[in-house]
């Protein structure tokens, strides 16, 4: 399969449970090696990117990029929690 850069560039992002990641900003390339070192995505809503290794990559399909269902469980570990707090579900009820 053959792409332009303006082609790949427009494709979204999306792990294999179909959780939307970013679109495809940018490419960091291995000019020695002739190949793909990273893909930066840009996050929706979020002013930070993603780099994403070739092996984090399942498939490459016509509009999307699939990558492993563990590239976004970091983000949600306690870890990187900003207090250290631990997240609670809400039980929400009416008001009467």
């Amino acid at each position: 399969m053959r792409i332009t850069f303006s082609e790949f560039k427009k494709k979204r992002v999306e792990t294999q449970s179909g959780v939307y990641v970013g679109k495809v900003a940018d490419l960091i390339l291995d000019i020695d090696q002739y190949s793909i070192v990273q893909l930066k995505v840009s996050r929706a809503f979020k002013r930070e990117h993603l780099l994403i290794h070739p092996g984090q990559i399942k498939r490459i399909e016509e509009k999307r990029i699939i990558v492993v269902d563990t590239l976004l469980r970091r983000e949600t570990s306690e870890a990187e929690s900003p207090l250290g707090a631990k997240v609670e579900p809400v039980i929400m009820r009416e008001m009467e």
